[in-house]
């Protein structure tokens, strides 16, 4: 309960409503490569372009964070601390944690197995 706390502290930073959004990119992303396209290898740039836009979405988060750090910026409204849009946002957050571990595991494997 304690992780849930710390990130429901971090609704009005501009670069976790980035991150957690892109959670829900990659959801329809993933929606799409399974059920709207045949298997197929000549889907794989398509793949390659997909996890491309996903990538720089967190590279441009990660920097709009650096910028929030240095200038101590929250966003000014107060609809970010109900409920339903901390619930969304938690929901989203959980999608690009996985993704991004799923990334660094998938990488450091054919780091290490494939040399």
């Amino acid at each position: 309960m304690k992780f849930l706390d710390k990130l429901n502290k971090y609704n009005q930073k501009i670069s976790y409503n980035i991150f957690a959004l892109n959670g829900y990119n990659i959801m329809l992303i993933f929606i799409y490569w399974t059920f709207l396209t045949e298997p197929d290898y000549s889907y794989i740039p398509l793949l390659i372009i997909f996890n491309a836009i996903i990538t720089s979405v967190f590279i441009v988060a990660f920097i709009v964070f650096c910028i929030e750090i240095i200038t101590q910026y929250k966003i000014p409204f107060g609809f970010l601390k109900y409920k339903q849009y901390s619930l969304v946002l938690l929901f989203g957050t959980l999608i690009s944690i996985i993704y991004l571990v799923t990334l660094v595991t998938c990488f450091l494997y054919g780091f290490v197995f494939c040399h």
